[in-house]
């Protein structure tokens, strides 16, 4: 075995970078802020069920997670189905779960609707699309598929992922978004269909975890880091664990945590350095998971436009993994990606979910409190950098700027869709580029 490579953070971006590492015969140290791995991607236990704390899903053009669920002999766990999916508009819930949908969709105009029909089936087919950097996802979509379409059908679901900062959104990403929907159909005008892994993502992670540490690695929870210091022969990583203070010296790093939390731990970096990844900011999510003695609806997915109701979109697990699995009740997600600014950061977990609740029985007329057998909210300063016109520039050339210190995170998946897949995937090339 060759020298220990130290991974900054414990999320599938650091278990992906790890898992790649032990493929070339290297060890990596892992160090963990958290008494669990996973990150974002990790579960809870309740009633004695693993439910995640953010929902996932896996995408048929997921081919390193699929590949890493075939590997770590969990192929056979893996759940498909083609779900339904509305639009909640004025009150009203729409179809919204395939192009045709979208076609029917009759708040939009008809032929705004077949203007819609045509951008799709154009976008399926184009491939360079990296020069939508520079517009923004509001300049582009008005542009090309009309205000109608924007105000409709776009402005709920930038909403609902970017918050605030949807008027600075960048083009670039949106369609990379858009396209990998599209691009994953087997057929234009049918569902989509997702995948999913029975007990959850978690039995992903503890697969992983198991699986790394067999190849040697060390993987250290409940570290605090505290100092990440560049050296003459490398870098020095001081944290502290059962309130005994460490440190690490080491020639190869791979940083997955966010960058706003790495800025606060460098010392001794370059200035130039220390303001690029400075200038990328986050988006936080406040997302609530719900044990239910009876299901809501029979929509999987329900993106909200609607001012009324106090969450983004509504996620009905159990519509898509059959209640079985978590002893007959229905668990339900709402969420809401938010600025630093929002209400819910001061707010406690009663009042976000009394709030929520308020949503749910304008939504739903027969909705009662007694039927809830549980709630959870979970929440993440940092779930998402916001991808902004421009984005590209303010980290380019982040992995070449400092020889042994590679990246690897939700930050750098742009311009693609921010997903589990990706992010794993962007911490095998880390890995990959630090090896090499």
């Amino acid at each position: 075995m060759k020298k220990d490579i130290i991974v900054l953070g414990g999320g599938v971006a650091a278990l992906g970078a790890a898992y790649n590492l032990t493929k070339k015969g290297y060890k990596a140290i892992i160090l963990e802020k958290e008494d669990f791995l996973g990150g974002i991607a990790s579960s809870f236990n309740r009633r004695g069920f693993k439910v995640d704390r953010y929902y996932h899903l896996i995408f048929s053009t997921d081919s390193i997670l699929l590949g890493i669920i075939k590997d770590l002999g969990l192929k056979n766990k893996l759940i498909w189905k083609k779900v339904r999916m509305d639009m909640y508009y004025k009150d009203r819930f729409h179809p919204f779960s395939s192009p045709l949908d979208l076609l029917l969709f009759r708040p939009l105009k008809f032929w705004d609707r077949i203007r819609f029909g045509v951008n799709i089936l154009k976008l399926r087919r184009t491939e360079n699309f990296e020069y939508l950097d520079s517009f923004t996802a509001k300049e582009w979509i008005i542009n090309n598929w009309g205000v109608d379409v924007y105000d409709k059908i776009f402005f709920p679901l930038l909403k609902v992922k970017f918050g605030t900062s949807m008027d600075k959104t960048s083009a670039a990403f949106v369609f990379g978004r858009v396209k990998a929907r599209a691009s994953s159909r087997s057929k234009m005008l049918t569902r989509e269909k997702f995948g999913y892994v029975a007990g959850g993502f978690q039995v992903i992670i503890d697969k992983l975890e198991k699986r790394i540490k067999e190849e040697g690695c060390k993987i250290i929870t409940k570290a605090k880091i505290i100092e990440f210091k560049k050296t003459n022969k490398g870098f020095e990583i001081a944290f502290v664990v059962n309130n005994r203070r460490k440190k690490i010296k080491t020639g190869s790093v791979i940083n997955t945590l966010p960058l706003p939390v790495l800025s606060r731990l460098l010392k001794n970096f370059d200035k130039t350095f220390m303001g690029r990844i400075q200038q990328v900011e986050y988006q936080g999510v406040i997302c609530a998971s719900v044990g239910l003695r009876k299901k809501l609806c029979d929509s999987y997915w329900v993106n909200i436009n609607s001012d009324n109701i106090p969450f983004g979109g509504l996620i009905e697990h159990t519509n898509f993994v059959p209640s079985e699995y978590y002893g007959g009740q229905s668990i339900a997600y709402m969420f809401n990606y938010i600025g630093r600014e929002h209400k819910y950061w001061k707010m406690s977990d009663k009042e976000i979910i009394e709030d929520y609740f308020r949503g749910l029985s304008m939504m739903f007329k027969d909705f009662k409190k007694e039927n809830v057998l549980w709630y959870q909210i979970s929440r993440n300063k940092y779930a998402t950098p916001i991808f902004t016109k421009g984005y590209a520039e303010k980290v380019k050339g982040l992995n070449g700027f400092y020889k042994g210190l590679k990246f690897a995170g939700s930050y750098l998946i742009y311009p693609n869709s921010r997903n589990v897949n990706n992010i794993i995937k962007n911490g095998f090339e880390a890995a990959e580029s630090l090896v090499t």
